[in-house]
């Protein structure tokens, strides 16, 4: 039986880009205590969230691919991000933020770790390779490689 979680809307963030990117810092040192769903809804949609009633999202996508998918990993075990619906879906039982780290240990203590992954497959076998290429220039995160890893956390 699949869990589904539906995340309440997102919070209104009433900072400014450039207020955000001057307070912006790298911790090496996390709270162990979980995130209220409020701000989980907030963080996901503004990494991958649709920003729109034609379907865009809050990232940039070349070519429209909408290829750039998140999962989240908390204490619970490993959830899919679905967008559209505004809600989780789980993948995997269990706490695997360990397996996320790439040996920084400390990050596993953090509530979640959020993975970015390219997801390729529902596109036309013609656009998969250019939209491959693309996905490697676009993404930002270097997480999205372990893609292969986590097929089967897919839902």
């Amino acid at each position: 039986m699949t869990t589904t979680v539906k995340l309440p809307d997102p919070i209104p963030m009433v900072t400014s880009l450039t207020q955000a990117l001057g307070k912006r810092r790298s911790h090496r040192e996390f709270s162990a205590k979980p995130l209220s769903p409020d701000l989980l809804s907030t963080l996901l949609w503004s990494v991958a969230g649709i920003s729109s009633e034609t379907g865009l999202r809050t990232v940039p996508s070349a070519m429209d691919c909408r290829e750039i998918v998140v999962f989240v990993f908390d204490q619970q075990g490993v959830w899919f991000y679905d967008a559209p619906n505004t809600s989780m879906i789980q993948t995997a039982e269990g706490d695997k933020r360990s397996e996320t780290t790439l040996g920084q240990f400390f990050v596993a203590k953090a509530p979640v770790t959020l993975l970015f992954a390219a997801d390729t497959t529902p596109q036309p076998w013609d656009l998969q390779v250019s939209r491959a290429r693309v996905s490697t220039r676009h993404a930002s995160h270097r997480s999205w490689v372990r893609t292969a890893a986590l097929r089967r956390l897919w839902p």
